[in-house]
Parts: C-alpha cells; sequence; structure tokens
C-alpha cells in the first residue's frame, strides 16, 4: 500500500508538470482526473462497506481435543461494485487456556455474490473456544486507500477434554439399595413411593400394580412400573487448588475426573461429582447417570477458576455433606501440602488422585498422576474397588 501511494505520488507530479508545460485543455484533464480518482475510489468503497456481511458457520458445537474443526466464513457481498482485495481479522480464543490466536485472510468477491472461505483450526486445550471475526479491511482498486468495518460475528465451540481408559479391578459396591434417595432414570424396581413407568397390562403381571383410574378412562389395562432407588454409591471430589498459569495440570485435574467419571459409569455405578465454584461461592454436587450428565459436568468444569486456599473442595465437601457416607470417594488434586496431610489421612475409604510427577507426601491411598504424560498415566493406573 505504501510503495502505491509512492508510485500515485510521482504520477500526480508528473502530471502536474505535463500540465504546466503543455497549456491546453487534454493534460489538466489528465491532471484533474488523477486528482480525483482516489476520492472517487474511496467513495466506492465506502459503498462496499456498507453492503458486505459475513456469517460464521460451523457444524461442530462440541469437538475433541487436537482434531481438526472445520469453520466457514461466509461473505456476502451485495453492493454493484466488486471486491479485489478484501482482509479479515479473525481471532480463535480459548476462553479455558487464555490463549488467543489472530489470523488474517485475504479475499476477491464480486458483486452480488457470495464467497465462502473453509479453513480448518485446531485447539491443543480443551475449554470454550470463541472464533471471532473481529473486522473487515476493503482496498480500493489501487490500493491507495482502504476502508475498515468492525464486525461483532463470533461462534462458540466447546473442546471437550480427552476420555481416557481406566480399569477396574474389582467391583466397588452393589449400587442398587432400597435405602437411596435418588431414582434410576432408565431401569424400574420395585419402590412403590415412585412411578417409573406407565405400560399395558400383559400377562404376569401383578393385580396391586393395576392403574384403575387410567384403566377407566382408556379402556385398557394399564400397568404402573415402580422406580429403582439408587443408593449413595461413590462420589469424585475434583479440587482446583492450582496456579492458573499451570494449564496443563488444570487440563488433567478435568480429564483425570471425566474419565474416572466414565470409568464408573460403565460399570454401570450411578454415582457423584462435586467441586467448589470459587467465582460463584458455591459448592456443586451433580448425580451422574448418564453419558449426558457427564457432558455437562465437564462443560461446567472447564468454565472454573482456579484458587489458592488447600482443600477448599474437600472441606465444603465435609462441612455440607450432613453425614451423608458414600461407600467410596475419590479425590482428584494436584495440591497436598506435607503440613496438612494429617486432614487427608482422617477421611476414609477415599482414593487421591494426585496430578504430579511424583509424590513427596506418603499415603497408602495414593496414586501419582504424571499429568506431563496423562494418556499412559491413566490408562495404566488400576482403580482398586473395596
Amino acid at each position: 500500500m505504501l510503495k502505491t501511494k509512492i508510485i500515485y505520488f510521482f504520477i500526480v507530479i508528473g502530471t502536474l508538470l505535463f500540465t504546466i508545460l503543455y497549456s491546453d485543455y487534454f493534460p489538466l484533464a489528465i491532471f484533474i482526473t488523477v486528482l480525483l480518482l482516489p476520492i472517487v475510489l474511496n467513495i466506492i468503497i465506502r459503498i462496499i462497506k456498507k453492503n458486505i456481511n459475513l456469517n460464521i458457520e460451523s457444524s461442530d458445537v462440541l469437538e475433541s481435543k487436537d482434531e481438526e474443526i472445520s469453520v466457514k466464513i461466509v461473505i456476502k457481498n451485495n453492493s454493484i461494485f466488486p471486491v479485489l482485495n478484501g482482509e479479515l481479522k479473525l481471532s480463535c480464543y480459548n476462553k479455558f487456556s487464555n490463549n488467543k490466536e489472530i489470523e488474517y485472510i485475504n479475499f476477491p468477491i464480486n458483486s452480488k455474490e457470495e464467497e465462502s472461505i473453509t479453513f480448518k483450526i485446531k485447539s491443543k486445550y480443551c475449554g470454550k473456544l470463541i472464533i471471532q471475526a473481529e473486522s473487515l479491511k476493503i482496498y480500493d482498486y489501487l490500493t491507495i486507500s482502504s476502508v475498515k468495518k468492525k464486525l461483532n460475528k463470533s461462534k462458540e465451540i466447546i473442546i471437550l477434554p480427552n476420555i481416557y481408559n481406566l480399569s477396574l479391578f474389582n467391583k466397588i459396591l452393589d449400587v442398587n439399595s432400597l435405602d437411596g434417595e435418588n431414582f434410576s432414570k432408565d431401569k424400574s424396581g420395585d419402590d412403590p413411593s415412585e412411578v417409573f413407568n406407565i405400560r399395558e397390562y400383559v400377562e404376569g403381571d401383578k393385580i396391586q400394580r393395576i392403574h384403575w383410574k387410567l384403566s377407566s378412562k382408556v379402556n385398557n389395562i394399564m400397568i404402573k412400573e415402580y422406580s429403582q432407588p439408587i443408593s449413595n454409591s461413590s462420589i469424585i471430589i475434583v479440587e482446583f487448588c492450582e496456579d492458573k498459569n499451570n494449564i496443563n495440570i488444570i487440563q488433567g485435574i478435568v480429564e483425570t475426573a471425566i474419565s474416572l467419571s466414565y470409568m464408573l459409569l460403565s460399570y454401570n455405578y450411578i454415582h457423584y461429582i462435586c467441586w467448589y465454584d470459587k467465582g460463584k461461592d458455591y459448592f456443586n454436587k451433580v448425580i451422574i447417570s448418564s453419558k449426558e450428565d457427564i457432558l455437562k459436568v465437564a462443560c461446567k468444569l472447564l468454565l472454573l477458576t482456579t484458587y489458592e486456599e488447600n482443600f477448599l473442595a474437600l472441606k465444603h465437601y465435609d462441612i455440607e455433606s450432613n453425614g451423608e457416607k458414600f461407600l467410596k470417594k475419590f479425590y482428584v488434586t494436584s495440591n497436598i501440602p506435607k503440613k496438612d496431610i494429617s486432614y487427608l489421612e482422617e477421611n476414609e475409604n477415599m482414593d487421591i488422585l494426585y496430578l504430579k510427577d511424583k509424590s513427596e507426601v506418603n499415603l497408602s491411598n495414593l496414586k501419582v498422576i504424571d499429568a506431563n504424560n496423562l494418556k499412559e498415566s491413566l490408562e495404566n493406573l488400576v482403580m482398586w474397588g473395596e
């Protein structure tokens, strides 16, 4: 652009000298044309600016880390003038890692036409990825001047944490018990306090389960299926006491917790995940009975901020559990101060998943996980039941 301006400057000087040397209308007309040309071109690109639109399209709302994500930018030029040289400023911001990358894409587009630009991106870290079209710059046909149009178009893509295979050596517990306060979403049982489903009568059904009111309405015998209560089997406590700059460790905490939850669910163990949300000053406890539940929790964990207080999630669990007993507890953390080790020893029946390359503490229920080699470390880990 600077080069073009320099050339244009010399053209103006040349036409001016030509006009002075030859006192005629033709040199004067050329000089005036050369002077007015940038103004006319600038008016054209301003008209284009008002009549150009952009959208970001992506079918990938949920993706996995390190996989390519296809993103399509659709630019529509509604003006009668073509764009020979346009520049799009695009940013990719990962809210979890706080990492931002800027990319510039050059494009031409004809008048009254639509141009699609498809490109692939990858994210090293999980979390919410925000793809934003920040601005469009349109150059005139001689690239002497340009106009910029600010945009407010963005697309959010959730980059899910990786789920690694963990092995369970033996059964933790029998998750189905009549003492539970929650009920299975996909399995019927014998608890008459909660109705699981209503269906038509089949041979062998008990008369006591006939829904008389509904049967009289539909003129068919309908049977009530009762719910299966779920016992308080196990819980995963996720601790976010870590330096906010240690992205690998923080990501490892999320992936370890989610992998552990997935492993429990694969054995049909309905369980809980809990954590402390420092930003909202709130202790969360969520029951996990399906893969959809794991997905929802993963999205919530990726939005958490870290804190400096030791055992904050564990202490809130102890305070708010109100004496609630779990047959198995899993504690996912990257911070175990030696001076406070006795606090962990007081928590019985708890496996500690410690995300460090080596352990500086000695606990019988401690399982050290190398955060720099998470996949191999987790897949070689065998979770022992009780």
